[in-house]
């Protein structure tokens, strides 16, 4: 068997090492994720309708999982391929969810006063992941001020309704009925992300909450 891991196959650049030549299983297999899934538009504008319908509320779902998911893999595979056709689709992905936004910022895929249960806030952890997966990648300096400012908006809209239950919030660890909210509070991964990019203090303090009920 071929081994296809050979000197030419990687190119040293400032960004680190990049795929420049795959050939074999690889190739089979780039090009299979490629055509089924992160290149495909009619899915992305599907998982943004979760948003836009709220369709989670209805059975407790996780569906708004997807996008975020899937754009964060689709970045890890810009980094290593550079795809203009991929980077094309993730920023009309990105301007999609931005569209999805409520006029306080939230993006859930449960509707409004349906939220805060289930995997809500599992599913808007990944929304913020995505956004800051594609910050890292995003050419245009004013998207990236515009997916930054959602997920500080996003962020302070769920600072309003979960914390301590003696301020009239909902607790983190109830705000699932699953795993004793370990799926909410795994919020944190995006929370701490944010603050290292902001040093905003409030997103410090919800971040040092989410760890003082884990």
């Amino acid at each position: 068997m071929n081994n296809p891991f050979t000197d030419s196959f990687f190119e040293q650049s400032g960004d680190g090492v990049l795929f420049t030549e795959l050939g074999g299983v690889l190739r089979k297999s780039l090009d299979f994720v490629l055509d089924n899934q992160l290149l495909r538009r009619d899915l992305w504008i599907s998982f943004v309708s979760m948003f836009r319908l709220g369709l989670d509320s209805d059975n407790n779902g996780w569906r708004g999982e997807y996008f975020g998911k899937m754009a964060r893999g689709a970045c890890y595979v810009y980094k290593l391929t550079r795809d203009r056709r991929l980077y094309d689709v993730l920023k009309d992905a990105m301007e999609d969810i931005l569209s999805a936004q409520r006029e306080d910022g939230t993006i859930s895929s449960y509707r409004a006063g349906e939220d805060f249960r289930g995997w809500d806030l599992w599913a808007r952890k990944y929304v913020l992941l995505a956004m800051y997966y594609f910050m890292e990648i995003c050419e245009d300096a004013a998207l990236r001020e515009r997916l930054l400012s959602s997920a500080v908006r996003q962020l302070r809209a769920i600072i309003r309704h979960i914390g301590p239950e003696e301020e009239g919030k909902i607790p983190v660890t109830k705000a699932s009925s699953h795993w004793r909210g370990l799926n909410s509070s795994s919020i944190l991964e995006p929370v701490m992300l944010y603050y290292g990019l902001t040093r905003d203090e409030t997103i410090l303090d919800f971040a040092r909450y989410i760890v003082d009920n884990g």
